[in-house]
């Protein structure tokens, strides 16, 4: 009887280290997969404007995209109206861009 239990709890622990392994691997491969999936939804804008105040870029990027921006309006009064021009650009340059 003693022998046997001793066999048991070897198995059981090599099904416990086996399903800690799997659940590992679920959880690597689901990240990686959402990580691709971010890869293959990022934004690409085509904007060409001259002396273009950053409301009027905002919302030309937000006809593209479907983004919506919240800003208070107050806050870009002083900011001199800029020339931007990019095809096909990721949203995050064309934004910088505007930004800089």
């Amino acid at each position: 009887m003693y022998k046997t239990s001793i066999r048991f709890c070897g198995d059981q622990r090599q099904i416990v280290v086996k399903l800690l392994i799997m659940k590992l691997i679920i959880v690597l491969l689901t990240t990686l997969s959402l990580q691709v999936g971010a890869k293959g939804y990022a934004q690409k804008v085509t904007i060409k404007v001259s002396k273009a105040s950053i409301e009027q870029v905002l919302q030309e990027i937000q006809q593209q995209t479907g983004y919506d921006f919240l800003y208070n309006s107050a806050h870009l009064r002083g900011v001199e109206p800029g020339n931007l021009n990019f095809e096909n650009a990721p949203l995050l340059a064309v934004l910088e861009a505007c930004f800089a």
